[in-house]
């Protein structure tokens, strides 16, 4: 009995252990479950961290002892006086980065990602970036920054592929790799993008051949750098979507003036019965086009808001350039001469117009008359300066922008170049020949 009672009491109490083991066990899981749950979002936090960590600034600057002269915002005066106070005038207006050419086929415009991420070539103008100056004083040209997340654009690179540098949006306003100077292209409103840390050699025995490596786009689709050579890949446009009213465009006072061969109209008439001599008139009148075309000079391409608005245009009086502006004829202002208007476009725009001239005759019998007369008709290169205006939300006044250029226009006048050509034919003189050409 005693035998049977210790074999229970033994078997109780392994069933006991077996139970509190197992208790213990269903307790250490639940800890390790929980401690691998941790440990995993732990995890992921660290690698995510661990990611944005690999990406880094960079700035070689220092390894340089002869670096390239930094430059301000306004060192352009030699071919464009107004460069400077332009490219303060579109501070802070936010425009989309196109390139010019390259990349990837379909896909011009750089496009953000996110902070501390890399931009990218995308196919729509949905990223935009303003400009940000400083005084000159900070060496530094201008900050770009992305408009959707009001951080600068840097050059930096991941540090597992440190050889190939990216520009990034970074996550905080250090600018120590976020300097940049735009050089105009020979491409209107196309600019260079320097960075002013990140330099490079062309030959490394020669400390003068230090250069600042400028943005390109690569064909993967990359964002990058390389040494500015004029290609298509490392220009871009900055286009902007705030549109400025054209306030003014004025023309110089002198201008070249070419005389070119006369527009030749021909006119005939006929005379009623008359006695003895008299003097009739010729109407005669002819279709032409003159023309317009602006040529603008200037780093930026500024949008204007109303590009169907027409100008007054330039007159020619007796071979005399005539800008529009305050003219009197007789003793009333006058600015019929200039007209037809033209809109402001780079294109050649064409101005349907009718000349109309009267030839006075004097006959001394009934007549044909057969008139060719000559008009002059010039080639005109003006100077001028355009002036544009926009008003930024709630600042007290307006930006202004100018930029000078060139006017090229046909004008077609109804001054005589030369006499005209009179040919009379007596009516009954003229019969005659008639009737001998069908009799032939």
């Amino acid at each position: 009995m005693k035998k049977k009672f210790y074999s229970f009491w033994g078997v109780s109490q392994l069933l006991v252990g077996a139970m509190t083991i197992g208790l213990v066990s269903c307790e250490k899981s639940s800890e390790l479950l929980y401690d691998f749950s941790e440990t995993s979002e732990s995890s992921i936090q660290s690698r995510a961290i661990s990611v944005a960590d690999s990406v880094s600034l960079f700035s070689n600057i220092d390894e340089f002892k002869k670096k390239p002269e930094t430059k301000s915002y306004s060192y352009y005066p030699e071919t464009d006086e107004f460069y400077s106070s332009n490219m303060y005038a579109v501070r802070e207006l936010p425009f989309a980065l196109k390139v010019r050419g390259g990349g990837v086929v379909g896909q011009p415009y750089l496009s953000t990602q996110g902070m501390r991420k890399e931009l990218i070539l995308s196919a729509y103008s949905s990223s935009k970036f303003y400009l940000k100056i400083l005084p000159p004083s900070s060496g530094i040209p201008y900050l770009i920054y992305s408009k959707s997340y009001n951080k600068p654009l840097v050059c930096g690179q991941y540090n597992n592929d440190p050889n190939n540098k990216l520009v990034f949006v970074w996550d905080s306003e250090d600018i120590s790799s976020g300097s940049w100077d735009l050089i105009p292209s020979t491409y209107k409103g196309y600019f260079s993008i320097e960075n002013q840390t990140y330099l490079g050699t062309a030959d490394p025995n020669n400390p003068w051949s230090v250069f600042n490596y400028s943005i390109e786009v690569k064909s993967n689709g990359q964002v990058g750098y390389a040494k500015y050579n004029k290609q298509p890949q490392q220009e871009f446009l900055l286009e902007f979507q705030d549109k400025f009213k054209v306030k003014e465009i004025a023309f110089e006072p002198k201008a070249v003036v070419t005389e070119l061969d006369p527009v030749v109209v021909y006119s005939n008439g006929q005379t009623g019965a008359v006695a003895g001599p008299s003097n009739i008139t010729i109407y005669a009148k002819k279709d032409v086009k003159d023309t317009s075309c602006y040529t603008e000079k200037g780093a930026l391409k500024i949008p204007m808001a109303n590009e169907e608005q027409m100008f007054l245009r330039p007159a020619i009086i007796a071979g005399q350039f005539i800008a529009p502006g305050n003219f009197s004829s007789g003793e009333m202002p006058d600015s019929t001469i200039f007209l037809p208007r033209a809109p402001y476009t780079s294109t050649t725009y064409e101005i349907p117009k009718t000349l109309s001239v009267t030839i006075p005759v004097e006959v001394d019998e009934p007549s044909l008359i057969k008139v060719t007369t000559y008009l002059k008709k010039y080639s005109v290169k003006a100077d001028y300066t355009i002036t544009m205006t926009y008003r930024n939300g709630n600042e007290a006044n307006d930006r202004e922008v100018k930029f000078k250029g060139s006017w090229y226009g046909i004008i077609n006048t109804t001054s005589k170049a030369k006499p005209d050509e009179i040919v009379t034919i007596p009516l009954e003189e003229y019969m005659k020949s008639l009737s001998n050409n069908n009799l032939q």
